[in-house]
C-alpha cells in the first residue's frame, strides 16, 4: 500500500477531536463536573494552569517560534549536552580518584563543589585529568581567589586557555575585582561569571537570574570590560525536581527572557547563555531504594527536553559509591540509549508547553522589573 494511501486510512480512521470532545469525555469520568474547571492546576507561584490544551490555545503564541533550539553546530547530533557529576570536597578527601573515575565511565566533565574552600590546590585535584579534553567546572562561594589560583594553574601548565572549557558557578554575591576578571574574561570557553539559583519557584528563579545578569552586566561593563564579553561569560545552574512540564517550561522561558535583556544592552549577534540543570536528590520511603534514580530520569529528560547545555544528577548519597554510579548513569543512558540527543527542540510547538512558558515569562518578567526598580 503506498505510504499516503496508508496515512489517508490512519487520519480516516482516528477522526479528528476538539477541546469540547475532550470534555465532554472527560466530564464523564468525573461525575459531570467542568473538568477545565475541576481538573486544572496551580504552581507554585499561584498561576493557573489547565488541564488540556489544543492548536487553538497557540494561537496567538507565534511569536514562540522564534526562541525554539535549533541544531547544535559544534556536534554530529542535534542535540548535545555535557554530563558533569559533582564532587564536594567536603565529602571527599579522594576528589580527584573520584573525578577519574567519572570521566573514565562516561563524564563529559566534573562539577567541583568547593564548599568554603575558596584556595583548592588544583595540582592535586586535577592531576592526571588533561583539562583541555574534558570540561573542568567549580562551585564556590568566592570568586576571586579561585580566579587567581586557576589563572597561575593554566600559565604553570602551559595550557591553551581558549582550549579550556568549563564555568565557575558562585553561590553568594560576588564580590567583583575588575583587575581580577581582565584576563579571565579573555578566555573564550571557560566562563568566569556562572551563577547558583536556589530552587523556590520559577517564576522567582528567573526573575533572580534576571537580576543577576543585568546586575553583573552593569556593574563589569561600567568598568570597562565590553559587553559582548561580560554576556559570553555568563551561566546560569537551575534545579530541576518534580514537576515535568514545568522544569522544561521553566529553561525555555528563562532563554527567552535573556534574549529580551540582551536586546536591552544591544548585543548583536545575540550569544546564547549556558544553563547547567542539576538534579537534586528525592528520597521518598514509599519508593526505596529506588527513589532518586526514577526521579533522576524523569527530571533529567525535563533538563534535557528543555534545553540544558550541562546536566548534574545528584546522588541521594555522594559518599555512596553505587548511588554516584547510578547518577552518572541516567545521564549516559539518556543519551546513549534513549536517543534523546537526536532532536534538537522535542517539545517546540507543544501546546501545553508553549502556555505554561508564556505565562511564566509574563509573571517572570513583572517580578524582575518590580524588583529592579
Amino acid at each position: 500500500m503506498p505510504e499516503h494511501a496508508l496515512l489517508d486510512q490512519l487520519l480516516n480512521s482516528f477522526p479528528k477531536t476538539n477541546k469540547e470532545d475532550w470534555s465532554r469525555a472527560a466530564s464523564k469520568e468525573i461525575s459531570g463536573k467542568n473538568p477545565l474547571e475541576h481538573l486544572k492546576w496551580k504552581s507554585d507561584d499561584e498561576i493557573n494552569f489547565l488541564p488540556y490544551y489544543d492548536r487553538d490555545d497557540i494561537a496567538s503564541l507565534q511569536h514562540l517560534k522564534h526562541f525554539r533550539r535549533t541544531s547544535d553546530q559544534s556536534s554530529i547530533d542535534a542535540r548535545a549536552w555535557f554530563s558533569l557529576p559533582k564532587i564536594s570536597l567536603a565529602t571527599n578527601k579522594n576528589a580527584n580518584a573520584v573525578a577519574l573515575n567519572h570521566l573514565a565511565n562516561g563524564a563529559d566533565g566534573i562539577l567541583f563543589d568547593l564548599g568554603e574552600s575558596n584556595t583548592p590546590d588544583l595540582d592535586a585535584l586535577l592531576s592526571e585529568i588533561h583539562w583541555p579534553s574534558c570540561n573542568v567546572s567549580f562551585l564556590v562561594t568566592d570568586l576571586t581567589n579561585l580566579i587567581q589560583h586557576i589563572t597561575q594553574y593554566i600559565s604553570k601548565k602551559n595550557y591553551d586557555a581558549q582550549l579550556l572549557a568549563g564555568t565557575i558557578f558562585c553561590k553568594s554575591e560576588r564580590d567583583i575585582q575588575s583587575a581580577d576578571l581582565k584576563k579571565p574574561l579573555s578566555y573564550e570557553q571557560l566562563r568566569t561569571l556562572g551563577i547558583f539559583i536556589p530552587s523556590s519557584s520559577p517564576v522567582k528563579e528567573i526573575s533572580s537570574a534576571l537580576i543577576h545578569a543585568t546586575t553583573l552586566m552593569d556593574t563589569l561593563t561600567g568598568s570597562g570590560f565590553a559587553k559582548d564579553r561580560v554576556w559570553r561569560h555568563l551561566a546560569f545552574s537551575l534545579a530541576s525536581e518534580r514537576n515535568f512540564l514545568l522544569d522544561i517550561a521553566k529553561q525555555k522561558a528563562l532563554r527567552m527572557l535573556l534574549f529580551q535583556v540582551a536586546n536591552a544592552f544591544e548585543l548583536t549577534p545575540y550569544i546564547d547563555v549556558h544553563i547547567n540543570v542539576r538534579v537534586e536528590p528525592w528520597i521518598n520511603e514509599n519508593f526505596q531504594p529506588h527513589a532518586a534514580m526514577i526521579n533522576g530520569s524523569v527530571a533529567a529528560i525535563a533538563a534535557i527536553a528543555g534545553g540544558c547545555d550541562s546536566l548534574t544528577v545528584l546522588p541521594e548519597d555522594e559518599s555512596n559509591e553505587t548511588m554516584s554510579r547510578i547518577a552518572r548513569n541516567v545521564c549516559n543512558v539518556l543519551r546513549e540509549e534513549s536517543h534523546l540527543n537526536k532532536v534538537a527542540d522535542p517539545t517546540a510547538g507543544a501546546y501545553a508547553i508553549e502556555n505554561i512558558v508564556e505565562k511564566l515569562s509574563i509573571a517572570a518578567w513583572k517580578n524582575f522589573q518590580d524588583n529592579v526598580r
